[in-house]
């Protein structure tokens, strides 16, 4: 992963500037579209939004953002997963943060596991998630 740009994600994941989710990239109020939460790779698009990488619209349903190539039909976004725009940019090997086996993710640190009683476990903070891509970015 890009260094610069990993030392950004983790100022901007320390900060407290953005409530954490889980689920999608961004939630947001169905009623006037402002954020509700981000997971920790909507943080880091929201960073590409900023570096005119991306664009940021509200999905069909309303309650989440979807993030698309600049100047493109907004049906091409991804509300779940990095687009490719901003894995490229970021220099991430995957859309989901992936590094190491099949379970080993960004959003399975950010979303946690869902045991059969419907309880998270598992689920890192932000502090935690930034602790760990700055120690770790070359592998992501």
């Amino acid at each position: 992963m890009n260094k610069d740009i990993a030392d950004r994600w983790v100022a901007a994941l320390r900060s407290g500037k953005y409530a954490q989710t889980r689920g999608c990239l961004e939630v947001v109020k169905e009623e006037d579209d402002t954020p509700v939460g981000f997971c920790c790779l909507g943080v880091l698009s929201c960073l590409a939004v900023e570096g005119g990488i991306v664009e940021r619209t509200i999905d069909e349903r309303g309650v989440a953002a979807s993030f698309h190539p600049k100047n493109s039909d907004p049906y091409y976004g991804s509300i779940s997963f990095l687009p490719g725009v901003v894995r490229d940019w970021a220099g991430i090997n995957s859309d989901d943060g992936r590094f190491g086996g099949v379970n080993d993710s960004l959003t399975r640190m950010n979303d946690g596991e869902k045991e059969l009683d419907g309880t998270i476990v598992n689920q890192k903070s932000f502090a935690e998630i930034a602790d760990f891509i700055e120690q770790n970015y070359m592998s992501l």
